[in-house]
């Protein structure tokens, strides 16, 4: 590549003559076209960078950036033992104890398939604490019956704090993999909403003490 060549043919369009009024205009408008759109791909890197920000801070809510099962979804057993032994690795921030499972919530109005997800109080206050529109934001002693919901499924629900939901738990059975379901009664504590409705009508939360039973 003959860079002089370049530079030259550069310096002579870069300088027109002053009396050429509309090469002139040219390079004006060519620049300011050049300004706004650099500043433009700017911006809108800028705010696709923060959305997606805003949106993996909200999807972590729901999903951990690492997930630790067994090889046929059983409870891991030592809990205690397996959080301290992954919290020893470096780089871990945070471990949370979660169980999961799919099932079923009815009202007297509707009813409503779910992932039904056992947590902590401590994932209560660090993950749906700022997400809890309305109810209680900390969980019985006792194991109680008491559940978290979004606020789409408690409008397509019908209900409001206080209120009693059937909920279906699918349980596997060690035989085989014949489901069965555990119907129980649980009372809405507290109802959250994050934005996504993909979670927002689907997780309902329950004491991990009492998805353990």
């Amino acid at each position: 590549m003959n860079i002089k060549l370049i530079h030259s043919v550069s310096k002579k369009f870069a300088k027109s003559d002053k009396n050429n009024k509309f090469m002139n205009f040219a390079h004006l408008f060519a620049l300011i076209s050049v300004m706004l759109g650099s500043m433009s791909l700017i911006i809108a890197l800028s705010v696709l960078d923060g959305f997606e920000t805003v949106i993996k801070a909200g999807i972590m809510k729901f999903r951990s950036h690492l997930t630790v099962t067994s090889f046929s979804s059983e409870y891991l057993p030592n809990r205690i033992k397996t959080i301290a032994k992954i919290n020893s690795y470096k780089g871990v921030t945070a471990v949370e104890p979660v169980i999961e499972n799919e099932g079923l919530i009815r009202s007297k109005h509707y009813t409503e398939g779910i992932l039904i997800k056992g947590i902590t109080q401590n994932y209560v206050n660090n993950h749906i604490k700022i997400n809890i529109i309305s109810g209680n934001l900390d969980f019985s002693a006792g194991n109680k019956n008491e559940i978290i919901i979004g606020k789409r499924l408690a409008n397509r629900l019908g209900v409001a704090i206080g209120d009693e939901l059937v909920v279906y738990a699918m349980k596997n059975l060690s035989s085989g993999n014949f489901q069965f379901p555990e119907i129980e009664k649980f009372t809405v504590i507290a109802i959250y909403e994050t934005g996504f409705a993909k979670y927002d009508d689907v997780y309902a939360y329950i004491q991990f003490a009492k998805a353990a039973e």
